[in-house]
């Protein structure tokens, strides 16, 4: 898929362990802008913390759920990573295994934090076999173009194939409402976490 932001195209395409430098900023400034994911990382995490958060999800899902939108010059206008029903467990690179055991020391209270909300999404989860959008985002110059349609459409397309439904967090309710006219998604759940931001579950089920 092509589409053009001013004079330059921009393709989607899979992306790999070779795409780390590029793609990984540019999902860290996206999860700069997250309230769960600042809670998460507790008051006022460092750029060094938020990169580290956003290296740690594309290692996790780079093997089978991670595309980009890839400018003529290389440069990443946008990232989607999400989890296939029956996912294959993470390798993370050493580098990112050290890293992942200092900042677990580093940032006070993360791990309660992380077990928090992991157990709230797993209750409010299908219990079924889903596919989830874990992020979705594209550079702040290149927005309100129709490029994020063009990183989970095609996404959208493969679950209601595989005849899975497709689920969706966000904390921004007009993201909500996006997703509910662009996708057909209808809210299933949310949860609060403590002392942080209410997170709404949606949901589309294949047609």
């Amino acid at each position: 898929m092509t589409s053009t932001v001013g004079v330059e195209s921009v393709s989607v395409r899979d992306l790999n362990w070779e795409d780390r430098d590029i793609a990984v900023p540019l999902v860290a400034t996206g999860i700069g802008e997250v309230p769960l994911y600042r809670w998460l990382l507790g008051a006022d995490p460092g750029d060094d913390v938020i990169h580290w958060w956003a290296d740690s999800l594309f290692a996790a899902h780079v093997a089978d759920g991670a595309r980009g939108l890839v400018g003529d010059d290389g440069t990443m206008r946008g990232v989607i990573l999400w989890s296939p029903p029956n996912r294959r467990p993470t390798e993370y690179p050493e580098d990112l295994r050290r890293t992942t055991a200092a900042m677990i020391t580093r940032i006070p209270g993360f791990t309660q934090r992380y077990e928090e909300m992991v157990t709230a999404e797993t209750a409010a989860s299908p219990a079924g076999t889903s596919l989830g959008i874990v992020f979705a985002g594209v550079e702040r110059t290149s927005r309100r173009r129709g490029l994020l349609g063009d990183l989970v459409d095609p996404v959208i397309a493969m679950a209601d194939d595989g005849g899975v439904p497709v689920v969706v967090q966000t904390c921004d309710p007009q993201l909500a409402v996006t997703y509910e006219r662009r996708w057909r998604t209808t809210p299933r759940a949310h949860y609060t976490v403590t002392g942080g931001p209410t997170v709404w579950i949606l949901q589309r089920d294949p047609p």
